[in-house]
């Protein structure tokens, strides 16, 4: 055999290097974590019973046995058909018998479609899955009961609704779950015991306030308050056993539900999804909100002119112009220098017009405050950028969720994002590569605050006066006030000052001249008629206070029952109003702050001054006119305090000419009240017969004034649905009110 030459040594010494690497590759790819999808160490339950609604919050209970429940965290993720970028991470708790258990709050996607939660858990050399699936709520609406209450008397799994429009699926609170801020989400009902409430922790107390303020029923299954853990202004009694809360609503149940008398207790609340919008009432959208941030924190897309003028200059000296001078001094091989210079050239001009888009020394913030009674609820968007690349974060207050925001133009369109909740602060962190941008979102509640005040009365001409109080220590610019379809723009409030302010009523008719004035327009938005300079694009929204992007984003979570009639929505805009959390010490921004309350009915029981609420948007309501089925809605009116006995015969509701037909519950049916009902012919209505459609209703056709039947009046609340009139008038200046007889 032949001898190995020492020339031929560093070849083997290589060859056997080579192998030895290969072998610890393949030794630490074997030592990697091991995935094991689906493991039964690995339970989830997501939502309550399998369900969530739409851009709400959502709990996750994630229950680890065997050697997964040494897994010091989880990972948390909703998968949809929109995909799903945010991880939320939080803590393992240990539990009896060596399992463990982890409980979050997740948020669903704003599409009425099933999702996906997958849990992954971590341990060791080994990755453990589970998945659960959730259903998003439509027509069956869930009722949280609380334990005390549950013990007393075990609820059915399903009710009709006090009024046929879906069905009551009951569920019981664990008290665990719910010192988890926003795992109430889901649920449109909570009922409960005043002992249980007295009971419950701040943190538990916190998460229910924020629920009600955020559009919740809660009923308390006592014959008189007042209710624990409630402020003043959401207190029921005998006499007044319906109160609004925030966007809620608290309601004495007089000790029926714990003698068994679920049946028909249960009301109809909303389950409009962001997608479902108000039939009766305009709305504005105002755009993206990251590509608004973007432009707030200094970024900027070149205009075409500038690229193209950089291309064609490029193209035109490194070609014709190159070749025309070189040709002319006869040193045409200069070319291979001139030619690879003008590339650095232009590669460096690249880079700097590039940089000058992306100025990574200021980081911006869109950020909105619900002032209530009992929460305040908070929704802040933050723009990260990166000029070298890496970790961006930002920590958002306690019990908050955060994740990210879609961002098609700045940098990547879902960026992953990993939110690690823990006791002191949500933290969010974005991973980006140099130059990129980046929009981090958080939302939760805060103690309540008064820095934004708002009266309101409407006086017999139908016309509301009331006025503004800005209590913080900075002028509140653009302040507004909007009462359902109405609005009116105060201006600027000084510190610590007050202004007064007339909400008009409507003309009675339009003309078609109107529709191309912002401000008089029946089509026109009430955003657009306040911020018309905004509203169209005819001044550059970084220069002044008014984010409509944010406002967008902001009545689109908490849905279109914040600006309705009988409660007046007061805005005011701050710069120098920072969000709660940490968001960097040179962040620049704008906060809007609002504030709401009842506006008083007056003796004459203004329709301005009736709350209306939206229960069911057009995927939610069955309604035909006479040319088939129909678009349409459902709606509640509450009348206020005092009010509530009030005989039918003294109330009638104002139709616009929109509508094609009008329905209202009695107690037994639906009776139709305006138009036919489509299939008798007309309904007998206190011994007349519904008011009759116009043929063609007029541009400028002025509302409709029909009585309401007997029995209608039911707990202070009447329901009505409709039927939208698509080929007729877009005359907005009739909104559908409930009022006082004329």
């Amino acid at each position: 055999m032949r001898a190995i030459t020492s020339r031929s040594r560093p070849l083997g010494v290589l060859l056997l290097v080579a192998l030895a690497l290969a072998s610890g590759v393949l030794s630490t790819s074997t030592a990697h974590a091991v995935p094991r999808v689906g493991s039964d160490q690995v339970r989830v339950t997501a939502g309550w019973d399998g369900r969530a609604r739409p851009g709400r919050l959502l709990p996750v209970q994630v229950f680890l046995t065997g050697p997964a429940a040494a897994s010091p965290t989880v990972d948390v993720q909703v998968r949809s058909g929109n995909g799903g970028t945010t991880i939320t991470r939080t803590a393992v708790a240990p539990g009896p018998g060596g399992a463990a258990r982890a409980t979050m709050a997740v948020s669903a996607p704003r599409d009425l479609q099933s999702f996906e939660v997958v849990v992954t858990a971590r341990h060791g050399s080994t990755t453990d899955t589970g998945k659960a699936s959730v259903e998003p709520v439509k027509d069956e609406e869930l009722v949280g009961v609380l334990p005390d209450l549950a013990r007393r008397s075990t609820p059915p799994v399903t009710e009709p609704l006090s009024v046929p429009i879906g069905t009551a699926r009951f569920v019981t609170v664990d008290l665990d779950t719910m010192s988890v801020v926003g795992s109430l989400g889901p649920l449109g009902t909570v009922a409960t015991t005043g002992s249980q409430l007295a009971g419950l922790t701040s943190t538990q107390s916190l998460n229910l306030r924020s629920w009600l303020a955020a559009g919740g029923r809660l009923l308390v299954d006592e014959t008189d308050g007042p209710v624990p853990g409630l402020p003043p202004p959401w207190q029921v009694s005998t006499s007044n056993p319906r109160a609004s809360a925030g966007l809620g609503e608290v309601r004495l149940t007089g000790g029926f539900l714990a003698a068994g008398g679920w049946a028909g207790a249960i009301e109809p609340t909303p389950t409009v999804s962001p997608a479902d919008p108000d039939v009766v009432t305009s709305t504005f959208a105002g755009g993206p909100v990251s590509q608004a941030l973007a432009r707030n924190s200094g970024l900027r897309i070149p205009s075409l002119g500038v690229v193209l003028g950089f291309l064609l200059g490029y193209v035109l000296l490194a070609g014709p112009i190159t070749f025309f001078i070189l040709h002319k001094l006869h040193r045409a091989e200069l070319a291979w220098v001139a030619v690879p210079l003008l590339a650095v050239g232009f590669t460096v001009g690249g880079w700097v017009i590039g940089g000058s888009a992306r100025d990574n020394t200021r980081t911006g913030y869109s950020a909105s405050v619900l002032e209530t009674d009992g929460a305040d609820l908070n929704l802040s968007y933050v723009g990260v950028l990166s000029r070298q690349g890496g970790d961006r974060s930002v920590t958002f207050p306690g019990g908050w969720w955060g994740g990210n925001v879609a961002n098609e133009l700045y940098g990547p369109a879902e960026a992953p994002v990993t939110a690690t909740v823990r006791p002191g602060g949500t933290n969010a962190q974005v991973s980006l590569v140099g130059g990129e941008f980046a929009v981090l979102s958080g939302r939760g509640p805060t103690t309540p605050t008064s820095q934004l005040q708002v009266q309101a009365a409407a006086g017999p001409d139908s016309n509301v006066t009331g006025t503004v109080q800005n209590q913080t220590s900075q002028t509140l610019r653009q302040v507004a006030v909007f009462i359902g379809s109405r609005s009116v723009l105060v201006g600027d409030v000084p510190p610590h000052a007050s202004r007064p302010y007339t909400v008009a009523a409507p003309p009675a008719t339009s003309k078609e001249s109107d529709v191309k004035d912002p401000a008089r327009s029946p089509f026109a938005a009430p955003e657009a008629k306040v911020w018309p300079s905004v509203a169209t694009q005819t001044v550059d929204q970084r220069s002044g206070p008014v984010d409509l992007a944010l406002w967008g984003e902001t009545t689109r979570l908490l849905g279109p029952d914040l600006r309705t009639p009988g409660v007046a929505v007061a805005v005011g805009w701050a710069d120098r109003l920072r969000p709660p959390g940490t968001i960097g010490a040179g962040a620049e921004g704008r906060t809007a702050v609002i504030a709401r309350s009842p506006v008083d009915p007056g003796a004459a029981l203004a329709g301005i001054a009736i709350r209306r609420d939206l229960l069911r948007g057009p995927s939610g309501t069955t309604i035909s006119d006479p040319s088939g089925p129909a678009t349409g809605a459902t709606f509640r009116f509450v009348l206020p305090a005092g009010k509530t006995g009030l005989d039918p015969l003294g109330l009638q509701l104002s139709v616009p000419a929109t509508l094609s037909r009008v329905d209202v519950w009695d107690g037994t049916r639906w009776v139709t009240v305006y138009g036919s009902d489509g299939t008798n012919g007309t309904t007998s209505l206190n011994g007349n017969s519904p008011t009759p459609v116009p043929v063609v209703p007029a541009f400028d056709s002025p509302p409709t004034l029909v009585e309401l039947p007997q029995g209608s009046v039911i707990g202070g609340t009447v329901h009505v649905r409709v039927a939208v009139l698509f080929n007729g008038p877009s005359n907005s200046t009739g909104e559908l009110l409930l009022q006082g007889r004329s």
